[in-house]
């Protein structure tokens, strides 16, 4: 079994602004997955959840409900309830040091500065779980600070154009967690 979470922020002000882009992965994967099918998420661990099976591994699906400041008080119940270890969580999040368009998958590490996985690794005592880091880019104006740019400032359409791609790169990520071990999936797509 394997956990996978978006990070994001809950409400329609926050949609398809930066620090959501978790959110707009998972859904995006899902209906690739489920296809045009209506994926009814229960509201429950102070989220909404999903879980599925692909090639016969059940895949639970979350988006935190708490903020980006508290996620752990998500992940931190699901991983309890499932009986998860650190291995099987993988958490997808923004990336203000990758250039819009690209990703990178890590293992371990330290929380750079995003308070979505501080809060994790602080709530749940691990550092050891997979992060699907999904470039936003930083801001080009001056004018526009770090909070703004990723809560407030919504993609434009070219540079959701500049996303899909990744889209692409988690689907075939969690297709390959469906039959290999973690660290082919990771050489594989990394």
């Amino acid at each position: 079994m394997k956990l996978i979470v978006g990070l994001g922020n809950v409400g329609t002000s926050y949609n398809n602004t930066r620090h959501n882009v978790g959110f707009i992965a998972l859904n995006a994967v899902l209906k690739r997955i489920i296809g045009n099918n209506n994926i009814i998420w229960q509201k429950k661990f102070n989220g909404e959840v999903f879980s599925t099976k692909i090639n016969n591994e059940t895949f639970v699906f979350a988006k935190p409900s708490t903020y980006m400041n508290l996620s752990g008080n998500c992940v931190g119940p699901l991983m309890q309830f499932y009986q998860l270890m650190p291995q099987d969580l993988i958490v997808i999040q923004d990336d203000l040091d990758q250039p819009l368009g690209n990703f990178k998958i890590k293992t371990t590490g330290s929380d750079g500065g995003h308070n979505g996985i501080k809060d994790i690794v602080n709530k749940l005592n691990i550092n050891n779980f997979v992060r699907f880091k999904i470039g936003v880019g930083r801001p080009t104006l001056k004018s526009i600070d770090i909070p703004s740019f990723l809560t407030v400032v919504k993609f434009t359409e070219e540079e959701l154009k500049k996303i899909n791609p990744i889209m692409n790169k988690l689907f075939d990520f969690i297709s390959l967690l469906s039959q290999q071990p973690l660290e082919t999936a990771i050489s594989k797509i990394n």
